[in-house]
């Protein structure tokens, strides 16, 4: 590969890096630092190594596995991957943890967003609730100071007409035990 092509590859993934840091700070709820830096961070090696899948395939042509038996006393075995399929591996492996990251990060803002409505409803229910109660306890105070209002009056009539008897008895000449 020459100098300029890889140049060239180098400043098409930075760019791709700095529109995806953009992106992700300018979303309507801001993403904390820590979050926006791990997924650029997986974003960027996604990129970079689906990037490299890209040349690896442009440069060899095919995708490899090969199993390898022997070794030291015909013992050891294994599998060798061609560096095509282990690019790939490693670009659908980064770009599974930036998707699974950024889900989770939305799905649980999601969710503490519906938590905080629920919240602030039942607040809300309460307060109404307690609203209520205070009316109602208004109400019956008010209710309770009226009876006393009219206990007293009548008392106090009572006493009036009760006192005003002896006088319009005493005026007839009619005599009646006081209760």
């Amino acid at each position: 590969m020459s100098p300029t092509k890889a140049f060239s590859i180098a400043g098409a993934i930075a760019a791709v890096f700095v529109l995806f840091c953009i992106v992700l700070w300018r979303t309507p709820p801001p993403l904390p630092p820590a979050v926006a830096g791990s997924l650029c961070f997986s974003g960027l090696l996604c990129v970079v190594f689906l990037v490299l899948f890209v040349l690896e395939i442009a440069q060899y042509g095919s995708i490899a596995i090969k199993s390898q038996w022997g070794g030291i006393g015909g013992g050891l075995g294994g599998w060798r991957l061609s560096r095509p399929l282990t690019y790939l591996a490693s670009g659908l492996f980064f770009g599974g943890l930036t998707v699974t990251v950024s889900f989770h990060y939305f799905q649980s803002q999601h969710e503490r967003r519906i938590a905080q409505e629920n919240q602030s409803f039942e607040l809300q229910k309460l307060r109404e609730a307690d609203d209520r109660k205070y009316r109602d306890a208004q109400q019956a105070r008010e209710s309770d100071v009226e009876k006393i209002r009219f206990a007293a009056q009548n008392t106090d009539s009572r006493k009036s007409k009760s006192e005003s008897q002896p006088a319009v008895q005493a005026k007839t000449g009619q005599v009646s035990k006081a209760n």
